[in-house]
């Protein structure tokens, strides 16, 4: 699986009746079982099968990255949660505990990844894993000296920034001591949608690469992506309803974000469901 690129939708667009529907739901039902017993090459095996029918599904990809995270494959585990959190907020305490027989086989392990982390304190994939792993557990303060070293480590990590930055509180203490106000917040400009975004359109992608946009006035686009030597292509059907900019997938699935007109030849994208601070794409044509 390539988690180079964020997934790009959080849900998948299955007749839930239909034959890969019901086999997906089979094997995580499988992959959740041997969790559960501790048979995680099986588990992994499972999930790999269900995302082979819906691999867009972030649930699945993000129970994955659980899964390597008990085999102590951090750095796949890594792989798995950076494209993940890279379109959205992962899952609570009760979510992740709920697949484990006992709290004290997920301590267990958690206390292995920090011990990982002792050891390779200049590999950016331990803190990562662990960071994700401390603001599950709502351990905010220790999350966020994780994700310090993964920044200091890769400053051009902006996932990691974003996830800092979420969990960094807004008032920070002044040398005496005492709480200073938080600065006043500028007044946001309003968000206007475009009439028309007919035409072809490109934005450099976070991280390096450039995304490819080109919508006609049948309602058709295609999304290219590429970075280096990897590329991915989707198309079908969009709508613009106001701001809201609706990509649907001709093989299922959709991504859904807000745009802002910027001028008549420049436009501003975020994906819904992203990062709070996710500084979106900025498309030119």
């Amino acid at each position: 699986m390539d988690y180079s690129q964020p997934i790009v939708t959080t849900t998948e667009t299955l007749d839930p009746n239909s034959e890969p529907a019901t086999q997906a739901v089979s094997e995580s039902e499988q992959a959740r079982e041997a969790f559960r017993a501790g048979d995680y090459p099986r588990a992994l095996a499972a999930i790999d099968a269900a995302l082979g029918k819906t691999p867009r599904d972030t649930v699945l990809h993000e129970f994955r990255a659980l899964i390597l995270f008990a085999m102590q494959k951090y750095k796949d585990a890594a792989a798995t949660l950076y494209a993940v959190l890279s379109v959205g907020s992962g899952w609570d305490w009760t979510t992740m505990s709920g697949l484990y027989p006992d709290t004290d086989t997920y301590t267990g392990q958690l206390r292995t990844l920090e011990s990982y982390v002792k050891q390779t304190s200049d590999a950016p994939d331990g803190h990562f894993v662990l960071a994700y792993h401390y603001m599950t557990a709502g351990n905010s303060d220790e999350a966020r000296k994780q994700l310090e070293e993964v920044v200091r480590l890769v400053p051009n990590d902006q996932v990691s920034k974003q996830l800092l930055d979420l969990i960094t509180p807004a008032e920070k203490a002044s040398p005496s001591g005492e709480r200073e106000n938080p600065p006043k917040a500028k007044e946001q400009a309003t968000q206007t949608g475009p009439s028309s975004l007919v035409g072809k359109w490109s934005a450099p992608a976070p991280g390096g690469g450039k995304v490819d946009l080109s919508l006609t006035d049948d309602a058709s686009f295609k999304w290219s992506f590429a970075r280096g030597d990897k590329s991915q292509t989707f198309d079908g059907k969009y709508r613009l309803d106001g701001s809201t900019l609706v990509l649907e997938y001709a093989n299922g699935g959709s991504m859904v974000g807000k745009v802002s007109a910027e001028g008549s030849d420049r436009f501003s994208f975020k994906m819904i469901g992203g990062p709070p601070n996710d500084p979106g794409l900025s498309f030119n044509k």
